[in-house]
């Protein structure tokens, strides 16, 4: 018999209770940590500590919020967050208060989405291209996608077309 069969039987017999278990690294020696119930999560409790399950809180998710108000021209760029965002949430408008547009939007680093409700009453859902899509009237739109997902920030490239500015909201999730 192999010394690695061995070990995985002494293992087995004398560590493991019940499926689901996991072997940890204890003080002196290899100990069981008990699966954990339903809807718990195994959370690192730091270096020469074992792990522990716990209930996942939003709260432990890092965000941040950022704005850029009466935006006109150029790339939207931050570099302020203290996290490498995940999820950013886009909630624009019209910086013209006599023109009810507004837009939300979803990034991620794999997929983006918007719509757009014009004052009009016009409105679009915009799948995939666009992250941000405000459009006063023909001619006058902004929107754009993000570019760059950085260590502390990101860069929403834009394109202005003719005189719209924007306000613009950007709820971060790392």
């Amino acid at each position: 018999m192999r010394l690695g069969q061995v070990i995985t039987d002494y293992i087995r017999r004398s560590i493991l209770t019940a499926k689901g278990d996991l072997v940890v690294r204890g003080d002196s020696q290899p100990e069981n940590l008990a699966a954990g119930i339903v809807g718990t999560v195994l959370k690192g409790a730091g270096v020469g500590e074992i792990p522990a399950w716990g209930v996942p809180s939003i709260s432990e998710i890092p965000f941040d919020i950022v704005w850029f108000d009466n935006y006109d021209s150029g790339n939207l760029v931050t570099s302020a967050l203290s996290f490498p965002p995940k999820l950013i949430i886009f909630l624009a408008r019209d910086h013209n208060a006599a023109y009810m547009n507004y837009s939300w939007g979803i990034a991620t680093p794999a997929f983006n989405i918007s719509h757009r409700i014009q004052n009009d009453g016009g409105d679009q859902l915009d799948s995939g291209a666009r992250s941000v899509y405000i459009r006063r009237s023909a001619g006058n739109e902004a929107h754009g996608i993000v570019s760059v997902w950085a260590a502390d920030g990101f860069t929403v490239s834009m394109i202005w077309t003719g005189t719209v500015s924007i306000d613009l909201h950007c709820i971060c999730f790392g």
